[in-house]
C-alpha cells in the first residue's frame, strides 16, 4: 500500500480510538463534574471529530482502501 494511504489509515484509526474514549466519558458521571463550558466544548469536539472521521472513511473508500 502506498505511504500516503498507510498514513491515512493510521490517522483514521487513531481518530476513531480517541472518539471511542471520549464518547463514553461524555456519557459518564465524571463528565458531570466538569465545568459547564468545558462540557459544551467537549460535546462540540466529539461532533467535529466524528465528522472528520466520516470524511477520512469516505476518502479511504474512494481510494479503494477498506
Amino acid at each position: 500500500m502506498e505511504a500516503f494511504k498507510v498514513r491515512l489509515v493510521n490517522e483514521q484509526f487513531d481518530l476513531q480510538e480517541k472518539i471511542s474514549k471520549l464518547k463514553p466519558f461524555i456519557e459518564s458521571e465524571n463528565f458531570k463534574k466538569v465545568d459547564d463550558s468545558q462540557q459544551k466544548l467537549l460535546k462540540e469536539q466529539v461532533e467535529v471529530m466524528e465528522r472528520y472521521n466520516d470524511i477520512l472513511v469516505e476518502r479511504l473508500s474512494l481510494l479503494g482502501v477498506n
